[in-house]
């Protein structure tokens, strides 16, 4: 299980100025494992306390509500009833809690500003802002979209061909950025030459095999900006993506802008949170979940990652489901669909597949073959866009949110 939330070292993605503040105002949700599946979620809080001790800082832990309602299904088991009825106060606490997210309280930005990141090795390092940066290029969709969100696209003088259409909601803005080619040839000469001050993206682009390291764009006097919601090494949360815009809003001095978009984001997510550690005080028994791709004449592929590495999985685990697969594939068969047996089917679309993915739900439910899959006999294959999916934008919420329905229906 793991916290939507970060709980680790590397999830302090803030100003120095910042981190003692925004962290005193997480919810304190104690959560102890007593058993083996939930030792992870031990060490992990474990971090964040010897981290606590080491920086001198004061905070609590936020530790995601249905941990200590999913220890309680485990005693349950050895205890009986009795456990099972005891455990539900507390797990009715903590979704209470859950549901108190403090309020984002915007303040102008005290320069220079000192961000602590890691780059797609899993290097730490700092990257100091003397100023609001007074141009940016983006390398992710996700970072383009909140800088429009923000109102700053007007910053913005180039950006990657898009992976998907963006929202109706920055769509005019995002229209006016630059598109500078695809992100997978891209190169740093292109970049440099418009101008930026700033290169901002996810943490694989900037490694030894990626576009350039940050290093690189630092000796040619460019700051870089890395999302917290992509990197590994951070333990990639939904949180991160509230993180995100409130860093690169720091950056910019945009708080003001952001107020609105991350208070909702934190409405959002402490409801999810509330609506998981309900059904784990239910003990809703672990579905299991396929992230399913590239479904044509009955092959498909699956995504791949590694569990605690990837927002994807980490999202779904943190829910109370588990995966069904991690591991990346292609040319898949009914036949292994039917060895994966999922709870849940998540078929991402994309814009490559635009003329084979609509027929994908009537064709797998019609298959003779997959009719005892729990995922088909319950008509559980959700269709989420590759942009609200794969990527750190808000609209992962959005795909939580369907992922938490289907797992958790609501009468």
């Amino acid at each position: 299980m793991f916290n939507f939330h970060k709980l680790d070292k590397d999830s302090f993605i803030t100003s120095r100025r910042a981190c003692s503040r925004d962290s005193a105002g997480m919810p304190a949700q104690a959560a102890p494992a007593t058993t083996k599946g939930w030792m992870y979620m031990d060490r992990l809080c474990m971090n964040r306390r010897q981290f606590a001790a080491a920086a001198g800082l004061t905070f609590a832990l936020p530790v995601f509500a249905a941990a200590s309602a999913r220890t309680a299904w485990a005693d349950a088991e050895k205890s009986g009833d009795d456990a099972s009825a005891e455990a539900a106060a507390p797990a009715d606490t903590a979704a209470e809690q859950a549901a108190s997210p403090e309020p984002y309280v915007p303040a102008a930005t005290a320069y220079p500003l000192t961000l602590a990141l890691v780059d797609g090795d899993g290097t730490e390092f700092e990257q100091t802002f003397e100023a609001a940066p007074a141009t940016a290029v983006t390398l992710t969709d996700s970072m383009a979209e909140i800088m429009c969100l923000l109102g700053i696209a007007d910053r913005v003088v180039g950006t990657v061909t898009p992976e998907a259409t963006m929202p109706e909601t920055v769509a005019d803005a995002y229209a006016q950025i630059p598109q500078l080619g695809d992100k997978k040839t891209l190169s740093r000469e292109t970049i440099v030459g418009v101008g930026p001050e700033v290169v901002m993206g996810r943490a694989m682009t900037f490694n030894k095999d990626g576009q350039t390291s940050a290093a690189d764009y630092n000796e040619m006097g460019i700051n870089v900006y890395i999302q917290p919601a992509t990197s590994a090494k951070m333990n990639p949360t939904l949180q991160g993506i509230v993180d995100d815009i409130k860093n690169v809003a720091e950056v910019f001095d945009a708080q003001e802008a952001a107020s609105d978009l991350v208070n909702d984001l934190q409405d959002r997510l402490a409801a999810i949170e509330s609506r998981v550690a309900e059904a784990a005080a239910a003990a809703e028994a672990a579905q299991s979940v396929l992230i399913m791709t590239n479904f044509k004449e009955g092959t498909f592929g699956t995504f791949g990652g590694k569990t605690g590495a990837s927002l994807q999985f980490n999202m779904i685990e943190a829910m109370g489901a588990t995966m069904a697969s991690t591991e990346s594939a292609s040319g898949l068969t009914y036949e292994n669909l039917v060895a994966f047996n999922p709870d849940v089917v998540l078929y991402i679309t994309a814009n490559r597949n635009a003329e084979t993915d609509p027929l994908v739900l009537d064709t797998i439910y019609a298959e003779p073959s997959v009719q005892e899959v729990p995922a088909v006999a319950n008509k559980k294959i959700v269709v989420i866009p590759y942009a609200e999916f794969m990527d750190a934008s808000p609209r992962v919420f959005d795909s939580a949110e369907k992922i938490l329905d289907v797992l958790y229906p609501q009468a």
